[in-house]
């Protein structure tokens, strides 16, 4: 399969249900959820993070977007909202104060992904008003944007 098709020279791109233009609703949200991933796997590699909880999140991520362009008629989630819930409850008692954490790399990252995940959701909740989106890809994108933040404490 060849990377450049030229079929998206004119503003459309193919998602499922055929071309839309690039500005439509749903591109958007793919395109916020493929740089929550591109920008986790780079907060991994920089800061050589544990490579499995951030994998697991990047393959749901990848998930969330076949699911939103049309290509999985379902998506089960359920799993993936209990283990952020889980990490976020054993973890959130760390928190008194939102926090800025100049001179902290890792919190930083943490900090500027968690902020992409909110645009992420904003975009999410937009395709929503015309797509029917499950409320489990909302919850979860809710709660990844909570474990985020729950992990610039840990």
């Amino acid at each position: 399969m060849p990377v450049t098709t030229k079929t998206g020279d004119r503003g459309f791109t193919s998602i499922k249900d055929g071309r839309v233009s690039k500005d439509e609703p749903v591109i958007d949200a793919l395109g916020n959820l493929d740089e929550c991933s591109s920008l986790i796997i780079h907060m991994q590699a920089q800061l050589e993070l544990d490579k499995e909880p951030w994998e697991k999140i990047v393959k749901e991520l990848y998930d969330i977007s076949a699911y939103v362009a049309g290509y999985k008629k379902t998506i089960d989630l359920e799993d993936s909202i209990k283990r952020l819930e889980t990490f976020i409850e054993a973890n959130q008692s760390r928190y008194s104060n939102f926090i800025y954490p100049f001179n902290q790399k890792k919190a930083a990252f943490l900090h500027y992904v968690r902020t992409v995940v909110r645009r992420a959701e904003r975009s999410l909740v937009k395709v929503n008003e015309t797509q029917l989106i499950d409320t489990a890809v909302l919850q979860y994108i809710n709660r990844l944007s909570d474990y985020c933040f729950v992990n610039e404490l840990v």
